[in-house]
């Protein structure tokens, strides 16, 4: 997935992303047939994060709100630095959040902490796995 297309998905695209990106994969959805094509879980566990219907996505309740809480958000924050990225949080010259790094150079300003953090991860993520 290219930087432009991580600045583009919805918060919940955004979390799907960085799921699939953590190792949960999409399995054909065997508890209820005919209702949901796929779920998306973990192999550790069997709880389900989203499913697809029609070709829609929905986020349950049990998905890690990587986008909505700074508290889930935080250890994707700690993984890049982990990893070895020069990694910094600020507030914006235009009043959002900045998350910045400095390789590979990653410049992320949104609203809040929580979606700064969850694009930069993303996207560093995307990039250092090349």
């Amino acid at each position: 997935m290219t930087r432009d297309e991580i600045m583009q998905l919805s918060a919940d695209e955004l979390r799907v992303a960085i799921a699939e990106a953590r190792g949960y994969k999409w399995r054909r959805w065997e508890g209820m047939p005919g209702i949901w094509e796929e779920a998306l879980r973990r192999d550790e566990d069997f709880v389900y994060v989203a499913v697809k219907e029609n070709g829609r996505i929905t986020v349950s309740f049990d998905m890690p709100d990587w986008t909505g809480d700074i508290a889930e958000a935080w250890p994707l924050f700690l993984e890049m630095i982990g990893g070895g990225a020069d990694v910094a949080i600020s507030r914006g010259w235009n009043g959002g959040i900045d998350c910045d790094v400095l390789r590979p150079e990653i410049a992320v300003n949104e609203l809040s902490g929580e979606m700064a953090i969850s694009r930069c991860w993303l996207i560093w993520h995307e990039e250092t796995r090349k």
